[in-house]
């Protein structure tokens, strides 16, 4: 090798590691930032979901307490459960629904429908861990 050759290499060396270094600088920062966004992702879920969830609470409470409620009631909370399609899988969209529903029980079997609501707040927490425990979000 001639050493024009080798002067020339020598020469490129330093700008070859400058350019690695902001490379990799570069490529640190945008897997910082993916890791910031991601997060930022699983905490604007997990809001939507808790917001459902304590909507559920509420009119579940209501339920066990045999507050009387108007058809409308059921309505508003459908409306503020709408989403659930989107964020929950089929089944809890479906469960939603019969909660919902329950406002339109018979007089004659409203005892049923306070012990139905009752044990579904027993284990209401349980029924949405799946979707809303942070301890699996890392």
């Amino acid at each position: 090798m001639d050493s024009g050759v080798a002067t020339k290499i020598i020469e490129g060396v330093p700008s070859a590691v400058v350019t690695l270094v902001i490379g990799s600088i570069a490529a640190y920062v945008a897997y910082r930032q993916y890791r910031v966004n991601h997060a930022k992702f699983k905490l604007d879920l997990f809001e939507k979901r808790h917001e459902i969830y304590l909507y559920t609470v509420e009119f579940l409470t209501r339920l066990a307490n045999a507050v009387e409620m108007e058809p409308r009631e059921a309505l508003v909370f459908r409306g503020q459960t709408a989403a659930a399609i989107f964020l929950f899988d089929p089944d809890m969209a479906q469960f939603l629904n019969r909660v919902a529903d329950k406002v339109f029980t018979p007089r004659e079997q409203r005892r049923e429908t306070q012990v139905w609501a009752a044990a579904q707040l027993q284990n209401l927490a349980e029924r949405f861990m799946p979707y809303m425990s942070l301890a699996t979000w890392r």
